[in-house]
């Protein structure tokens, strides 16, 4: 299978690509990772390397994150699983195929979901079920967003922002924001 046979939506899915790690750099191996544990400030800095606006859009998020108290976690290869407590919202930032990733989930992406200025980005977002991994959203969810209906939809990482805009990061941040502020309370 291909780079190009695996593209699903306009999104290439590394993982479903048995050859891709063939030639990647030792820091980017699976096996590397797991034992080096690399933080995601060194491999957006490697990764990014050649694309300036990239690699600082992605830091900017990184930093304003942590700025939050948001604490990351591995999640596999190229990837983080980001959380402030239990019951904070989890987001994942994944870095493949070029470009990064903000997964976002739970309560965090219905708030999304009521931004009408970002309605088109999340229309192109959506992450649909494939109905064999996520035990989250088997069989997935119908939505109807500002008049545009939706099927399959997953539940457990119901987007995935590609390079995402800095209006997308600026919604983010303000939900992230809001909700930090009412946790406090």
């Amino acid at each position: 299978m291909g780079k190009k046979d695996n593209i699903r939506d306009g999104y290439w899915n590394p993982e479903h690509d048995e050859g891709y790690w063939k030639d990647a750099l030792p820091q980017y191996q699976p096996k590397e990772q797991k034992n080096i544990r690399p933080k995601i400030e060194d491999i957006i800095c490697e990764y990014f390397d050649d694309n300036e606006i990239k690699k600082q859009d992605a830091l900017n998020m990184v930093a304003y994150l942590k700025s939050i108290g948001m604490s990351f976690t591995r999640g596999g290869v190229n990837s983080w699983t980001i959380k402030k407590s239990q019951k904070s919202p989890a987001l994942r930032i994944k870095i493949c195929s070029g470009s990064w990733f903000v997964l976002v989930r739970g309560q965090t992406a219905r708030d999304m979901l009521t931004y009408e200025e970002i309605k088109e980005i999340n229309w192109k977002s959506f992450n649909f079920c494939s109905g064999s991994g996520c035990s989250d959203c088997k069989p997935g969810i119908e939505l109807d967003v500002f008049g545009k209906k939706f099927t399959n939809v997953c539940r457990g990482r119901m987007f995935e922002y590609r390079d995402p805009s800095a209006e997308v990061m600026k919604i983010l941040k303000d939900i992230l924001d809001k909700r930090f502020a009412f946790e406090k309370n």
